[in-house]
């Protein structure tokens, strides 16, 4: 199994118990305590997990912090990704579109290379740099920079997004609700948003299966607002009425 393959698995099981010993993480992914304890030190470096007394805790377990942008990126790369394709598809030549800053997002980018006269607004300075490098017209917000993912925000932000209108916004969060309310632990990145779906004539909300069934504390919208979800797995027909 590969590291990243691994820190996954460890992820996923940490979610459902929220405390595990190494041993027991050991056993369910068949590697050996030592690569466990070296995955874990290089999770809590990156601001995930927490080391306590005989395992490993989950450290947004209160859903109060954002894992760092590197992590989030990681975390389930592959589903990530074909939800990224499947994205980028909806977008045609000559449309304007709007991109958050979320680690979901972002993977869509490559895929937007073979499009011709399009136009982005993002709040995310990761996705301005990439989207330079393709030579894709791109709009970025300014505003207060977050220095763990380098999300601009902030009333700057919000005043330049309320200046455009688009074809197409693709957003994430952290989580939808067991009612379908899509929320999030950041009240900063949720008020962009709520801008965000505003500015734009149809919303496309990015969301792995991971983060269904969760809570946060920052409320954005019902699913049942948004235009298009795509998500790995089907969703509860009630979340539509």
């Amino acid at each position: 199994m590969f590291k990243v393959e691994r820190q996954e698995g460890i992820l996923r099981i940490l979610h459902e118990k929220q405390h595990c010993t190494v041993e027991y993480l050991a056993a369910a992914l068949f590697a050996s305590p030592a690569t466990i304890r070296r995955d874990i030190l290089a999770m809590e470096q990156n601001g995930l997990v927490r080391k306590s007394y005989g395992g490993v805790s989950l450290l947004d377990a209160t859903h109060t912090q954002a894992p760092a942008f590197e992590v989030r990126q990681m975390n389930n790369a592959n589903v990530k990704d074909a939800l990224a394709r499947r994205a980028a598809a909806l977008v045609h030549d000559g449309d304007t579109i709007l991109l958050d800053s979320s680690s979901t997002v972002l993977q869509m980018i490559p895929h937007l290379a073979a499009l011709k006269n399009i136009t982005v607004i993002t709040n995310s300075l990761r996705a301005t740099a990439a989207l330079q490098k393709l030579h894709v017209r791109v709009y970025c917000t300014g505003g207060v920079c977050n220095e763990d993912d380098t999300t601009l925000s902030g009333s700057v932000a919000e005043s330049a997004l309320r200046s455009f209108h688009t074809d197409l916004l693709f957003f994430s969060s952290r989580g939808v609700s067991p009612k379908g309310i899509i929320s999030d632990s950041s009240d900063i990145n949720t008020q962009t948003r709520r801008v965000m779906l505003r500015q734009t004539s149809r919303s496309v909300f990015l969301c792995d299966s991971s983060k269904l069934n969760h809570n946060y504390l920052f409320n954005l919208c019902h699913i049942s607002e948004v235009d298009t979800v795509l998500c790995d797995q089907p969703l509860p027909e009630s979340w539509y009425y």
